[in-house]
């Protein structure tokens, strides 16, 4: 959300933002499927169509609108396949890859704590 740059709203989540790293986390990585894109690029590249298959839940416009959030914020990289245009692959930079012990203990988290338990 934009909000004007002189209102308290935006002053307090900029203060928050300078002084609280979990809140820096949270605000670059919030939404429901950044995380998820991650923890599905943690291996080798991957083309949309391998990540849309893998999140079948998951709308082609809401995919492309998190990978351009995910590449703006410099987590993942885009790159072409012998320089063609349609064969794009996205893998993880090299701040997206310091994200992987913090995604690997979420997913440890998950796995004991599911509400399938």
């Amino acid at each position: 959300m934009n909000r004007k740059e002189s209102s308290t709203n935006f002053l307090n989540e900029q203060e928050i933002l300078n002084n609280c790293p979990i809140t820096t986390f949270f605000h670059q990585l919030s939404g429901r499927w950044k995380l998820t894109i991650l923890w599905q690029l943690r291996g080798e590249g991957q083309r949309f169509s391998d990540l849309k298959e893998a999140l079948p839940a998951i709308s082609d416009r809401i995919l492309s609108l998190q990978l351009r959030s995910l590449q703006e914020d410099d987590f993942i990289v885009k790159s072409f396949l012998n320089g063609r245009v349609n064969s794009t692959v996205y893998q993880l930079s090299d701040k997206g890859k310091s994200l992987l012990p913090i995604l690997q203990g979420i997913y440890a988290w998950g796995m004991e704590n599911s509400a399938s338990q």
